[in-house]
């Protein structure tokens, strides 16, 4: 132990083997200034050894903390503990309870994040529902309510029976189990006379309700009633099935001159005067075997009206009759049952001859018509006359003619031939340079024919090199085979 007198200074080294306290002894009271440097740990304490400095100047009744961890300095804190023991400057305090007294008194604590209970009860917040409080009934949450309207029980049920509620003007409400509205003022708005008819439906109480009525006397319900002398007026729709007595004369309107007179006396005549197209006089003829004054022989012509074409007679009968040829003129054909059709001529009869007939050239009893005979194996079916830039000069049955390049043409044929099985023959003007050749350039197709032109230099040698326009300008091509 060291001994301190009033203004005195002791230095020097104060060591205790043990842990045990160290005791300082001051004959002065109270000590003004203490100063005590060079505090050392016991022998292997954990910690650096050193000095306990406190700062230049503190808060009065400010609780001191250790300023780092090297146990060393202490710092200024803003937490008060004043004279009277109340503690001021806290901002948060982390612990998991809170005991207010003693134990046995009031316990603060966490229950969860933003959730504290006091003595295990947890503590409604202001954003909490009624349903964290306890139970509440109706006179005590009237206490609390300040604007209610009437007094009793509150009423949560679905279907409750109220005994005289005053309902006010509801903004909706569905009234279809509802009973005892009193018609004569329990509904507003209905025109004058109709709340005395819903009380008393009788057909003068209608009346009386409606405005715009036409008629008097009782009200007409029946399916089939009986009306005595009614005026219809201009109805928009009826079914006069059933209806009799209408008059012809007058009762009818629309219809033509003399057709009236035709419906109530039906004689040839009447027809004939309602009639605006007829042709003839005379009475009108229905028979099928009708008997007639003239006869078509001594008629000198008759004229028979241009048709498409009819259907098939019966067997044993020939149909006349005429059409356009499909060249503008009419003619007159006949036509059997079975449906094999025959041009009438000067020599009695005439039967063109069809593209299997022309193709295959044996028929002696059918003549060649100039739609059909291009069809014969003898004719050619396609040819032209061109020159190098492909410009058709003359042709039959030709599209166009494809130039490819010097010496090279494709020519196209409007109706193809049945396969590329035909014959093609070419020929074609000189050039100046040399011989020209005109050749199969490639398979013929259906539609397309491929020439060639090659000038022989030498007169001997014809190769793909050897491509040439003619100097006398013009090929000539012309198609023979079976056409589709």
């Amino acid at each position: 132990m060291l001994n301190f007198t009033e203004n005195s200074r002791q230095d020097g080294l104060l060591a205790h083997s043990t842990t045990a306290s160290v005791r300082l002894a001051f004959t002065q009271n109270p000590v003004t200034r203490l100063a005590i440097t060079g505090i050392q740990g016991p022998a292997g304490a954990a910690g650096a050894d050193g000095d306990v400095v406190g700062p230049a100047s503190s808060t009065d009744n400010a609780v001191a903390r250790w300023d780092g961890a090297l146990g060393g300095t202490l710092q200024n804190s803003g937490v008060i503990v004043d004279d009277s023991n109340n503690i001021t400057g806290i901002s948060s305090i982390a612990a998991t309870t809170i005991e207010l007294g003693h134990a046995s008194d009031t316990t603060l604590a966490r229950s969860s994040a933003g959730v504290m209970s006091v003595e295990g009860v947890v503590v409604a917040r202001f954003a909490d529902h009624l349903g964290n409080f306890a139970a509440t009934t109706s006179a005590q949450l009237a206490g609390v309510i300040s604007d209610e309207t009437g007094s009793g029980a509150l009423v949560f049920a679905t279907s409750p029976t109220l005994v005289t509620p005053a309902l006010g003007t509801p903004a909706s409400g569905t009234l279809t189990n509802c009973t005892g509205l009193p018609v004569s003022t329990g509904i507003s708005g209905f025109a004058s006379g109709i709340a005395a008819w819903l009380a008393d439906p009788t057909s003068a109480k209608l009346a009386t309700a409606v405005t715009d009525e036409t008629g008097s006397g009782a009200l007409v319900f029946a399916t089939s009633p009986t009306l005595v002398t009614p005026i219809l007026g201009t109805p928009t729709s009826g079914t006069l099935t059933n209806c009799t007595g209408l008059p012809v004369s007058s009762g009818i309107s629309g219809l033509a001159a003399n057709v009236a007179a035709f419906l109530a006396t039906p004689s040839s005549a009447n027809l004939a005067s309602a009639l605006t197209d007829e042709t003839g006089s005379g009475a009108a003829v229905f028979g099928t075997s009708p008997t007639f004054t003239t006869s078509l022989a001594n008629l000198g012509y008759f004229d028979i009206s241009e048709i498409s074409v009819p259907s098939n007679p019966s067997a044993n009968i020939a149909r006349f009759y005429s059409k356009d040829n499909g060249s503008g003129t009419t003619k007159l054909y006949f036509r059997d049952s079975a449906g094999t059709e025959t041009e009438m001529g000067a020599g009695g009869g005439f039967t063109a001859a069809t593209q299997a007939e022309q193709e295959t050239g044996t028929a002696i009893d059918v003549g060649t018509t100039p739609g059909r005979q291009h069809y014969h194996a003898s004719a050619s079916k396609a040819w032209l006359r061109f020159n190098a830039a492909a410009t058709v000069a003359a042709s039959y049955n030709i599209t166009s003619v494809t130039d490819s390049g010097a010496g090279d043409w494709t020519v196209n044929i409007a109706t193809d031939f049945s396969s590329g099985n035909y014959c093609g023959v070419i020929s074609g003007g000189t050039n100046t340079s040399g011989i020209m050749d005109y050749l199969i350039d490639a398979a013929s197709a259906a539609g397309t024919f491929n020439i060639g032109g090659f000038r022989e230099d030498d007169g001997l040698d014809v190769t793909a090199t050897a491509r040439a326009d003619p100097s006398v300008d013009e090929i000539h091509a012309c198609f023979f085979g079976d056409q589709a």
